[in-house]
Order: C-alpha cells, then structure tokens, then sequence
C-alpha cells in the first residue's frame, strides 16, 4: 500500500495538485515513489455517458428547430418534475433529509441560476445558430464554474487545470466568432 510518506515524495501529486480525484489510484512503483495512474471506465459507464450526452444534444437540437422561448423552458420543467418526481419521493421517505435554511437557500439560487441559464440558452436558439449557441452554452458553465472556485474557494490553478481554461476560452473565442477580430 501506500504510505503518506510516498504521497510527499509523489512528483504527480507535487505538480497536480489534490490525490481526491475519485478515479485516481496511486501505486507504489517498487522504489518507494508512488506512481499514479487511472482506473479504466467500464462500459457500462462509458454506454450512460454516451446516452447521456447524445440525450442532451438531442434536447438542445428539439429546443432550436422548435423556436424555443419561455413556454418550452417551461414545458420542459413540466416534463422532467412529472417524470422525476416518483423517484424524487421515494427517495426523500426512505432517506429523509436534514436541511436547514442555508441548504434551502442554496437549491433555490441553484434552480433561479438555471433558470436563467435556460432561459438565456433559448434567446440564443432564437437568434443564432445551433452550432454557435450550443459549444458556447457548454463552455460558459465550467469556466464560470472554474472562476467561480478559484476566485471564491480560493482553488490552486495548476499547470493541467490552467490549460483546461485556457482552451475553454480560446474554444470559445473561436466558436463565437472571435478569431475575425485578429
């Protein structure tokens, strides 16, 4: 196993940063190191997570060729909370939570800002092209997200995390049509 001796002397955890990444497994490499490596998605992982991104391509493609606005946002909302609210119920009788007025708070400045962010998305079906509003829609959250905890949460920005915002940004500046600006 590994020691927390090994962890101070890991070249990879002293350039990248935090060891919590979940599917990060740290080996000792027989001369005392600890070598770092991934463990393999599953194909059952792999096959929801395809499911789940060509789902929510389909979603977006159904809200631009609809024209979108308001009144889809809102059916939508209709369709998911009929169609999570059974699961949502069950789940809450067998493991009731315990929230308290910050939690509370919380969920409901999580559903405004998608709300918003749903909104905003519909606007830009409305006025622009799918192939714009889509990539740029999806690289806004994470470099929100992003800033958000390196601003507020004070998160270190390492070498890999600073080039994943730097492409971020440079993908889209490009999408958006930045690069005729140069």
């Amino acid at each position: 196993g590994i020691q927390k001796a090994d962890l101070r002397r890991c070249k990879f955890c002293e350039i990248h940063g935090s060891v919590l990444d979940p599917g990060l497994r740290l080996d000792n490499d027989g001369l005392g190191f600890a070598r770092a490596s991934y463990i393999r998605m599953t194909a059952t992982a792999f096959a929801l997570v395809i499911t789940a991104a060509m789902i929510h391509a389909g979603w977006n493609i159904l809200a631009k060729k609809s024209g979108g606005g308001a009144m889809f946002v809102m059916l939508g909302v209709l369709v998911v909370t009929v169609l999570y609210a059974p699961i949502v119920a069950v789940y809450v009788y067998f493991n009731p939570p315990n929230y308290g007025w910050k939690e509370i708070a919380l969920l409901i400045a999580t559903a405004l800002i998608h709300l918003v962010y749903s909104l905003t998305l519909q606007r830009g079906y409305q006025k622009h092209d799918l192939t714009v509003v889509y990539p740029v829609a999806r690289g806004v959250g994470p470099l929100l997200s992003s800033t958000f905890a390196i601003v507020l949460l004070g998160e270190p920005v390492t070498l890999i995390s600073g080039g994943g915002i730097a492409c971020i940004v440079i993908g889209i500046f490009i999408l958006a049509g930045g690069h005729r600006i140069i």
